[in-house]
């Protein structure tokens, strides 16, 4: 009798859900930080939910920006797929690309699976840097990433992610 072994080697893969806050219609006497969603940005964020669970997309760690919409946002969505590790970030907010590359290595490290809830027009060129494919990002669309290797080799240059599926609201 003779034995085979075969070694599988499993490579890890790192995943990114990039997704902008949902509809959040601009109002009298606030400023941009504080607006809020409205019942069409609910249900985007609803139906976005939704989709994440049906791909089976469950953050290790999300990142969220501190503004309001983005707060609500995540809230919906974290109210229908269950709790995750969330750290709101000032950073996110009005901020260039590299502050959510940035964000990505201070608070993400150690995790597989992240999630961050930003704005435009960072969403898109993050995506585009990370894909070195042009994307936009409408009221609470996203994007899942995929790399195989580690966050900081990844994010040293464009083109190191793959897309595997987006989510557009209408």
């Amino acid at each position: 009798m003779h034995l085979f072994f075969t070694t599988v080697h499993m490579t890890k893969s790192y995943q990114l859900l990039l997704m902008r806050h949902a509809h959040s219609p601009s109002a009298f006497g606030l400023g941009d930080h504080e607006r809020v969603l409205d019942p069409l940005g609910r249900d985007q964020a609803l139906t976005a939910a939704i989709w994440i669970k049906e791909k089976n997309f469950f953050p290790n760690r999300v990142l969220c920006s501190d503004a309001k919409r983005t707060q609500e946002t995540c809230s919906v969505v974290f109210e229908y797929l269950g709790a995750a590790f969330t750290l709101i970030l000032p950073t996110l907010y009005n901020s260039p690309m590299h502050a959510y590359a940035d964000a990505l290595l201070q608070y993400a490290q150690d995790a597989q699976k992240v999630m961050i809830i930003g704005h435009n027009p960072t969403c898109e060129s993050f995506a585009t840097y990370l894909t070195a494919e042009p994307m936009s990002f409408g009221p609470s669309d996203a994007v899942l990433l995929q790399s195989s290797q580690p966050w900081e080799k990844a994010l040293q240059k464009p083109g190191q992610f793959a897309r595997l599926l987006c989510f557009r609201a209408q």
